[in-house]
């Protein structure tokens, strides 16, 4: 349903008394249905219409054509009657439609732009993401190989002189060393011995291995080294 304003004053307008003074109320009845009809049409209704406008408002038609043409109270352009007024606030009414629509179609193209942004922003951090978490595993990685510490051989130089040596140890030392030497041998000949050379202890179990490589290719009995009797 749909409104129209109307002046408050408008039952004192020198008009609407005269109509008031020869109908009564039907004469005020009569003419505000015939306002909302000009409503419904556009502003215009066809003088023709007369008979149909009689038989809506339940009234006779001579009555109906006196409301309209006797008492100034519309105009006429050819066939056609209507009221100022109405034109007037029909017009203003399409003006502040076509501001409202002219609002939301510039919102509707605000939020079109504003997604469009947001998709580009999000596009642009979902890079940045990319490239940061990258960065990260290229570090974490670089992290990693940086502080990896390959497992110490056996053999390294600062564990040699752990006594007494693990046969791991004196079978990667003769390995390495590419000799005859049974690191079963060695081991058990030492343990009997509570790893001592003589009335010392052992310092240098390396050392104990080549001195019987040297022992080995003479042919002769392990002997007395600077660690004593063997």
């Amino acid at each position: 349903m749909e409104y129209f304003s109307h002046n408050y004053y408008a039952r004192n307008d020198p008009k609407m008394v005269k109509l008031m003074m020869r109908y009564a109320l039907l004469g005020i009845g009569a003419y505000w249905c015939i306002v909302e009809m000009l409503y419904e049409n556009g502003g215009y209704i066809l003088r023709s219409e007369y008979e149909r406008i009689s038989f809506e408002l339940h009234s006779d038609y001579e009555t109906i054509k006196d409301i309209i043409e006797n008492f100034e109270l519309f105009a006429f352009k050819g066939e056609k009657f209507y009221s100022n007024t109405v034109l007037r606030r029909l017009k203003k009414r399409q003006e502040k439609s076509e501001k409202a629509r002219q609002s939301i179609a510039a919102r509707w193209e605000k939020h079109s732009f504003d997604s469009d942004n947001s998709k580009l922003y999000t596009d642009v951090l979902l890079s940045n993401n990319e490239r940061n978490t990258n960065k990260k595993e290229k570090n974490k990685k670089n992290k990693i190989k940086i502080n990896y510490i390959p497992p110490k051989s056996p053999l390294e130089p600062k564990e040699r002189n752990i006594i007494p040596p693990t046969l791991e140890r004196v079978k990667a030392y003769c390995l390495k060393r590419k000799n005859n030497i049974d690191p079963i041998k060695f081991i058990n000949h030492y343990t009997a011995k509570n790893w001592m050379i003589g009335k010392n202890k052992m310092k240098d179990w390396q050392a104990a291995i080549r001195t019987w490589e040297a022992n080995e290719k003479t042919q002769q009995p392990i002997k007395t080294t600077e660690y004593g009797k063997a």
